[in-house]
């Protein structure tokens, strides 16, 4: 009976999101992995995962503490409605400080906080450029060097 309960709780700790299925569809999971795999290494610390939905040309935007000095990693990745999502992040001044607008649905910013930087309080927009049935579903990646 331990032996099942303890591998039980070691797959869900393996998973990037507990219950998974319950939050996204299966291709925003795949993509997600996919992507996770792809930046990690050299990106080694993943600092949270997150899970949303939005419809055509929405926004949602999310807040984060970041250190001086080191350098993170947003990606995100979308269902199979989505055809383009777009990553901005801004700091404390509301200055856009780094983006992916490109035309695609896996979006990545890399961002190293100035070591002179007097706040290290960040704002992510996520944007639903693209959705052909609303509303359409993402997961976003933090990643940490």
């Amino acid at each position: 009976m331990f032996r099942t309960v303890l591998l039980a709780a070691v797959a869900l700790a393996a998973t990037p999101f507990a219950h998974a299925d319950d939050f996204m569809g299966s291709v925003v999971q795949d993509e997600y992995d996919n992507m996770l795999d792809e930046h990690t290494p050299p990106y080694r610390e993943i600092l949270s995962s997150t899970v949303g939905d939005l419809e055509d040309s929405g926004r949602a935007t999310y807040r984060y503490t970041l250190v001086r000095g080191r350098t993170y990693r947003f990606f995100g990745v979308c269902d199979a409605d989505c055809r383009d999502l777009d990553l901005v992040v801004y700091d404390a001044n509301n200055t856009r400080v780094a983006s992916d607008f490109a035309m695609n649905d896996r979006p990545t910013v890399d961002f190293t906080v100035p070591s002179n930087a007097r706040s290290t309080s960040y704002t992510l927009a996520v944007i639903m450029a693209s959705c052909e049935n609303d509303p359409c579903q993402f997961a976003l990646g933090h990643l940490r060097r």
